[in-house]
């Protein structure tokens, strides 16, 4: 939700025009910035992608796997590990509470070159241990909802409400 927030907010704040718009013509601008936003992301998703996994977050644990064969697991019973790197540093990971030393896996739910070390030595399914925000079903159902359309003002029916005013200037 924070993404897109910031970047309804860039998408604003790049359109002078938009910025000049009175109070009540900016909620439809923002409505049809977002049904463009919510078609754009589901086609991305309908069309592109075809793994478990989102493309994006693909390529970063393709990064890391390159950079496995420089880790060496040392077994400490299923779940724990220790990864002792070629540099001379090591690491302690637990596979059961998806924790690393160097903390990457459990800030961004995606497992680090030391994580998927230990999943490799345990013949584990990588995309196992991705975080569930990552996976394409999961992406797909926060798009699904659609935002519907409304029709012009001016064709609207008229209603039994006194039409609000606007009020008086004055100190």
């Amino acid at each position: 939700m924070n993404e897109l927030n910031e970047s309804a907010h860039q998408w604003l704040m790049d359109k002078p025009a938009k910025q000049e718009k009175p109070i009540l013509t900016m909620p439809e601008w923002i409505r049809e910035w977002m049904m463009v936003r919510f078609q754009r992301h589901m086609n991305i998703s309908n069309l592109k992608w075809n793994g478990r996994i989102c493309s994006r977050i693909k390529k970063i644990i393709d990064k890391h796997v390159d950079n496995v064969i420089y880790c060496i697991p040392i077994n400490g019973d299923n779940t724990q590990y220790q990864i002792n790197y070629r540099d001379g540093s090591q690491y302690t990971m637990n596979l059961g509470e998806i924790s690393c030393s160097c903390k990457l896996w459990g800030l961004s739910g995606i497992p680090c070159k030391h994580d998927i070390c230990a999943i490799n030595h345990q013949r584990a399914d990588i995309e196992d241990y991705v975080h569930e925000s990552y996976i394409v079903e999961v992406y797909r159902k926060s798009y699904a909802h659609t935002i519907k359309g409304i029709n012009d003002y001016a064709i609207w029916g008229e209603t039994a409400f006194i039409p609000l005013l606007s009020p008086t200037m004055g100190r």
